[in-house]
């Protein structure tokens, strides 16, 4: 019960905190069956908080075990249905825990259970994939052989893509992959374990992959931002893809990827005259390309006194809502840029600070309306409206 109730808050702060959430091919994650949840990792606790919140199954969660010891703190994260593993390089003393860890995993795959695992064993927030460990397909090979690959358990790549995973109100695409049965590799297993459960690591390396942006060198990126501006811009190139600014990227990504295979040399000028150009934009005054050009067509005298109108009625709003949330919103920022180290951890912390600081505001706002005016109905009325504005 307590996990569904905090779901459901989390859930409502990722659709304030981003915004845009897409997820894609959500049909691939069985509503019945043992399910290994796979994602990426960007963003430090984020990641298992929006994978977690956006799909409709109760995951249990495999968590870094240095962070386990403290009795109090051990009865909450189970509450949460989080599971320690064990790493050698942080808690060597303890490894020996993951056997029965494993039995729990084990136990949870033979009923029908979902279990979220990062792969690739560490946070890092470059357009990159770390090779990934071995533990999940050790969990699903594992869990199938000891009840005669009878289970029918799932490895289901997720990728996750943020615009920039630490940046208030980004938007965040959750790309889920073609599930992988463990039964398909019963054969492999069988003549040798280790080659049968490295098959299938790999085989989820490559459906992962072709989830996510990934460029093999992470300062890539600049250049396809620069291609990306000038897509958004120019009204020649912007096409269908300008609609989901996920699929324009991944499809710039890999364009400008097969080039820089293709013709090195022309990738490098390609990206430093790209490079050049947008300084020379910023020397004069103009930040962002894209804001400077305006959409095909001129606007007509109806839609420019529609828009004036719709500003002026909504002002009002805007300027309630700043008084309320500004406060907690530059304490968040403040805060958050003053206190993390790990760039990692920057929209995770954030994420978590905002929802403290917002929610001591909304008390704070709430009781001092009540005192003013002592009237329950527009209490529950500030209640529904508070969030929006």
């Amino acid at each position: 019960m307590l996990y569904q109730i905090v779901k459901f808050i989390m859930r409502y702060a990722c659709s304030k905190y981003f915004v845009d959430i897409q997820v894609l091919n959500a049909e691939n994650i069985p509503s019945d069956k043992p399910v290994l949840l796979l994602p990426n990792h960007r963003s430090a606790f984020m990641d298992p908080i929006i994978v977690g919140t956006q799909i409709k199954r109760t995951s249990h969660f495999l968590a870094r075990g240095e962070q386990f010891g403290n009795k109090i703190m051990d009865k909450i994260y189970a509450r949460f249905k989080m599971i320690p593993i064990y790493r050698k390089e942080h808690t060597p003393g303890k490894t020996k825990n993951n056997i029965e860890i494993f039995k729990h995993c084990y136990e949870l795959m033979k009923n029908n259970g979902c279990l979220m695992v990062f792969p690739e064993g560490l946070c890092q927030t470059k357009h990159i994939l770390s090779p990934l460990k071995t533990g999940s397909a050790k969990i699903a090979l594992e869990s199938e052989a000891l009840y005669g690959f009878k289970l029918g358990v799932q490895l289901i790549p997720i990728g996750i893509n943020y615009t920039n995973p630490h940046r208030f109100r980004g938007k965040v695409v959750l790309n889920v992959g073609e599930p992988i049965l463990a039964q398909d590799y019963q054969l492999a297993y069988e003549k040798d374990n280790w080659k049968g459960i490295q098959q299938l690591t790999d085989d989820v390396e490559e459906e992962l992959k072709s989830r996510i942006l990934v460029l093999e060198n992470p300062d890539d990126i600049e250049t396809v931002h620069n291609v990306e501006k000038l897509v958004k811009s120019s009204e020649s190139l912007r096409s269908d893809l300008d609609e989901n600014w996920y699929k324009r990227r991944s499809f710039i990504g890999n364009r400008l990827e097969q080039l820089k295979k293709k013709d090195a040399p022309k990738f490098s000028k390609l990206s430093n005259s790209l490079n050049r150009y947008f300084f020379k934009l910023n020397n004069i005054g103009i930040a962002k390309l894209s804001n400077t050009f305006a959409r095909p067509g001129l606007i007509s005298v109806q839609n420019f006194w529609l828009k004036t109108l719709l500003l002026i009625l909504s002002l009002p709003f805007f300027v309630v809502g700043l008084i309320l949330h500004y406060i907690p919103f530059a304490l968040t920022r403040f805060i958050s840029l003053k206190s993390v180290k790990r760039v990692d951890f920057m929209g995770s912390f954030s994420f978590a600070l905002g929802l403290l600081l917002f929610g001591i505001a909304f008390i704070i706002q709430a009781r001092l309306l009540f005192n003013a005016t002592n009237n329950y109905w527009i209490l529950v009325i500030f209640f529904f409206v508070w969030p929006g504005l």
